[in-house]
């Protein structure tokens, strides 16, 4: 990905969570996002395999133990769907409510950094 997206001419790194950054000028943000694109569907990236219910539910149960790690590090975790709603596609995603905070401060990058050692993504 990285050296798809430097080749469409855009300075990128690789986050230590495996995120894209780049400081990319707001006039440029749709020539970005249509390279992104480009290069996720020339890897792949754009269409995830299909999981078989037992990877989804180990999924699930992953999820669950990643959200009582944030929430003994002091983070609500207030969205946790059932096993059936998640299952059924209710999306769960205890990072983006860290991160994305409805009536909070989110952590600063030194302590996302420290959350992710001691909560990994599964």
């Amino acid at each position: 990905m990285k050296a798809c997206l430097q080749e469409a001419g855009f300075d990128v790194s690789i986050t230590e969570d495996g995120d894209i950054k780049s400081a990319v000028p707001s006039d440029q943000l749709s020539v970005f996002r249509k390279a992104r694109a480009k290069c996720e569907a020339e890897f792949g990236y754009d269409k995830p395999p299909e999981q078989t219910t037992a990877q989804k539910k180990k999924l699930y149960h992953a999820l669950v133990s990643l959200a009582d790690c944030l929430e003994s590090q002091g983070y609500a975790i207030a969205q946790r769907p059932s096993e059936q709603a998640f299952l059924d596609g209710a999306i769960f995603d205890p990072y983006g409510e860290v991160l994305i905070p409805r009536n909070s401060t989110p952590p600063s990058d030194d302590e996302y950094k420290r959350l992710l050692k001691l909560c990994p993504y599964p």
